[in-house]
């Protein structure tokens, strides 16, 4: 699993070449678990550890459908293998990133000097992580939709832009009624002041 961080594209060409379906959930279970092993790290509350780990594991799922078909109707090519494939190569890195940086959090020390020590580790080390995990992901879905680097990242901005604006008026949906006392008679109005 790990080739996926310090060899991806090696990781890249096996996963093309052996299309395993159970390497690619046993790679996103593993990531999941690396970020459920985070939360539980920054929590200490193993109930967030589980939520985070099927929320996070349902939501690519989700996500690597909604890849699929963005990508079915752009070039009719590729399938759920695919696009789950890609996503769960990149997420294990990034996933890998947050718990590198939540361990280097841990690191003893509260000193001024020692903070700033672990925020510009925790900076690097997120950004070189998060940079490798999304250029993981476009280079894997270019080799396994056998498109351009432009059609791959036109995908994931629309992609992100909606998933965004979604979650937003979804939340705002919410909140709303909320603060207006919108909701109905079961739930007491909250104070705006």
């Amino acid at each position: 699993m790990f080739d996926a961080i310090f060899f991806p594209l090696d990781a890249i060409a096996r996963a093309k070449a052996e299309r395993s379906m159970t390497k690619t959930l046993l790679l996103l279970l593993g990531a999941s678990l690396l970020t459920a092993l985070s939360a539980f790290l920054m929590t200490q509350h193993w109930e967030m550890a589980v939520t985070v780990f099927v929320g996070v594991f349902l939501l690519n799922l989700f996500i690597a459908f909604l890849i699929k078909i963005a990508l079915h109707v752009l070039i009719q090519r590729g399938g759920f293998y695919e696009s789950l494939t890609a996503l769960s190569l990149g997420y294990y890195i990034s996933s890998f990133g947050f718990l590198v940086v939540v361990l280097i959090g841990m690191i003893p020390g509260d000193e001024l000097s020692m903070t700033l020590v672990k925020g510009v580790l925790s900076g690097i080390a997120l950004l070189s992580l998060l940079l490798l995990s999304a250029m993981t992901l476009f280079r894997a879905t270019m080799e396994f939709f056998q498109v351009d680097l432009l059609t791959v990242v036109v995908t994931f901005t629309t992609l992100y832009l909606l998933l965004f604006i979604s979650l937003y008026l979804g939340l705002l949906k919410i909140v709303f009624p909320l603060m207006f006392g919108l909701m109905g008679s079961s739930l007491p109005p909250v104070p705006l002041g």
